[in-house]
């Protein structure tokens, strides 16, 4: 079952970087907390389900997704682009059952939906089944539960402006769009665009840093919206005056 796990975290790893092409991979496992940054995704997801069909969450989408930006992935990732590889803690594969519970199912279902569920109405069952994620980023500090919690109070507090909500089905003023995301984070937005359809919006977080001579469990999640890097503001590609806001 281990071995199981690995590959399918090693799967979820793969997909992470395809869907940010010019990612790098560092070459070197990474060490335990020395991220520079942690690099929130969020994802638009009606054109994301244009983009890719076939996928179960998109045959039938809750209406939350038709006009809600939700959770993609939470990364520690580095100032040249790259992301933390390797495993520092037995935590990773499939997010356990009790991690799930302290959060929430239903929370986790409309907060972080997962893609690749096989069957939506039984996404986040915590069963090895293909309905429940795999936890990659064992390096970057924070405990599964933590992870998870972390990602749905970020997608909770950042929320959705009503510049995408209320617009949704035409085009918006990029500029406008990027006022509205920095006002709700603190931080410029990097924005990911498919042509002039928005698919993703990134926000970048410094890390904790955590009196070592204290604690032996230390803690390295993410702390206030910074800007992001150079080499993740080139991610943008939101370069047209205006985006268009997909619908379902």
């Amino acid at each position: 079952m281990q071995l199981a796990s690995l590959l399918a975290t090693l799967s979820a790893l793969a997909a992470i970087a395809a869907a940010y092409p010019s990612l790098r991979a560092m070459p070197n496992p990474s060490a335990f907390g020395d991220q520079d940054v942690w690099v929130f995704s969020r994802v638009w997801y009606p054109e994301i389900c244009a983009t890719t069909p076939g996928k179960a969450l998109c045959a039938t989408p809750p209406s939350y997704l038709g006009n809600h930006l939700v959770a993609g992935d939470l990364i520690p990732a580095y100032k040249d682009g790259s992301t933390q590889t390797g495993l520092c803690r037995y935590e990773y594969g499939t997010f356990r059952p009790a991690n799930i519970a302290k959060v929430g199912q239903d929370k986790l279902a409309q907060y972080w939906p997962s893609p690749e569920a096989t069957d939506a109405s039984a996404m986040w069952s915590g069963g090895f089944d293909g309905n429940t994620p795999e936890y990659a980023w064992t390096c970057g500090g924070l405990h599964q539960g933590a992870y998870l919690q972390k990602i749905v109070d970020l997608t909770i507090t950042l929320g959705t402006p009503s510049i995408l909500s209320d617009h949704v089905g035409e085009a918006v003023d990029t500029a406008a769009l990027r006022e509205a995301l920095t006002t709700a984070s603190g931080a410029a937005p990097v924005l990911i665009c498919h042509g002039d359809d928005l698919a993703r919006v990134v926000t970048c977080y410094g890390k904790e840093n955590p009196d070592l001579h204290s604690t032996s469990d230390p803690s390295y999640g993410p702390t206030d919206a910074i800007a992001c890097p150079p080499a993740w503001q080139k991610q943008d590609s939101c370069t047209g005056k205006t985006v268009h806001v997909t619908s379902f």
